[in-house]
């Protein structure tokens, strides 16, 4: 064989990719983002629900807490009102601000953007539903109360907290149940207080008002 043929014969060495090797990479990338993103959302939202759940724990506790001293003459104000921050000695300061972000709705707490605060019942805003929002009624069943959000001596009656889980994002909401459940703060079947207030079963069915609540009554006890 002659040098020439030798030459003609010897393989090429090939350099980048063939545009099916591409197509074969962009089909995997598309692949494995179809799997990742959704686990991704799934995870982000679950862990939201967690915090809901973690925020609702400490504010049944600082009620009860606050309940047991009031026995001995102590005011507690639990929640902010109107932005209230001034400690004095009828207004201590408050263990639940209303001007903590929402852990759901994002950070950004402002009189221009309530919709990411937390809220008495008192000084919550009107209108679309305000997702994950831990909410302390001391007014509806507790009229001794000088403002809302404070717990003094003398209460009569409940005191009721709740987790707004009526969200735009139905999935947002079942989690946001879901955690609360798991924890076992809440009860998926009504239940009956010491005080005699009937507490709705927290449920994201239809039907239900996706209200989660826990009443803390004048003896401490904590329903459901």
């Amino acid at each position: 064989m002659s040098r020439y043929s030798r030459r003609m014969v010897r393989p090429r060495c090939m350099a980048g990719f063939t545009l099916i090797e591409l197509m074969v990479v962009i089909v995997i990338i598309s692949v494995l983002a179809v799997i990742a993103i959704p686990r991704y959302e799934r995870y982000i939202t679950v862990e939201k629900a967690q915090v809901v759940a973690q925020n609702f724990h400490s504010a049944i506790a600082a009620t009860t807490v606050a309940v047991a001293v009031a026995d001995a003459g102590q005011v507690t104000q639990l929640a902010n009102v109107g932005g209230d921050m001034v400690a004095t000695t009828t207004d201590p300061a408050s263990l639940l601000s209303s001007i903590a972000p929402n852990p759901v709705l994002g950070a950004g707490c402002a009189a221009a953007t309530p919709d990411k605060c937390a809220f008495t019942a008192a000084t919550k805003p009107s209108g679309p539903a305000q997702c994950g929002q831990v909410v302390l009624d001391t007014v509806t069943n507790n009229p001794v109360d000088t403002r809302p959000g404070m717990i003094a001596p003398g209460i009569t009656g409940d005191l009721m907290l709740y987790v707004d889980a009526d969200c735009s994002n139905a999935t947002m909401g079942q989690d946001i149940v879901h955690a609360l459940l798991a924890d076992d703060m809440v009860s998926a079947t009504p239940q009956t207080s010491s005080g005699g207030i009937t507490v709705p079963a927290c449920s994201t069915a239809s039907a239900s008002t996706a209200i989660c609540q826990v009443d803390v009554g004048v003896n401490g006890s904590v329903t459901p």
